[in-house]
């Protein structure tokens, strides 16, 4: 198992200890290995993405869920790790419909970066797309260095502690 896999079950591990439901926050864990492999799993409430938990059950409901969809797989411009020059190449969309109305969306990203040891910042366009979205807990884990971050729509960047 290569030292993305590890680390990504790591990060995936850790970003779920969170395990709660607040609409408003995501949670948002990046892998990063030497070779340069880039993961990102994205999760959050389904009504900060979609504007409802529920299944679809309109013809509105559905273009909502098809409009959110196509903004989340924008591979460019809605996780950015600075210098790196990473290239996401695959989004993966998952919805589930939790128990009591709860349901999550949650986004696999997968990619290469040019320059993994040049990570020094990561910022988003999310707040732009999902305007219900408040607040990003984030953690990254790389050959280089493990740190946690926040973003918020009034600071939607993070310099990187290493």
């Amino acid at each position: 198992m290569s030292f993305v896999a590890i680390a990504f079950l790591a990060t995936l591990s850790a970003s779920s200890q969170h395990g709660t439901h607040v609409h408003g926050s995501a949670e948002l864990a990046i892998a990063l290995d030497q070779a340069g492999a880039i993961q990102i799993e994205l999760s959050a409430p389904a009504h900060d993405i979609y504007g409802f938990e529920h299944t679809a059950e309109t013809a509105g409901e559905q273009a909502a869920i098809a409009d959110a969809n196509a903004r989340l797989s924008l591979k460019s411009g809605l996780i950015e790790l600075g210098e790196a020059d990473c290239v996401l190449s695959d989004a993966q969309i998952e919805r589930s419909d939790a128990a009591h109305g709860h349901g999550n969306v949650r986004v696999l990203y997968s990619g290469t970066c040019a320059h993994a040891e040049r990570v020094r910042v990561v910022s988003t366009t999310l707040f732009d797309h999902f305007s219900r979205l408040s607040q990003i807990d984030g953690i990254l884990i790389s050959t280089h260095f493990q740190t946690v971050f926040e973003l918020t729509p009034a600071s939607p960047s993070a310099r990187l502690s290493r």
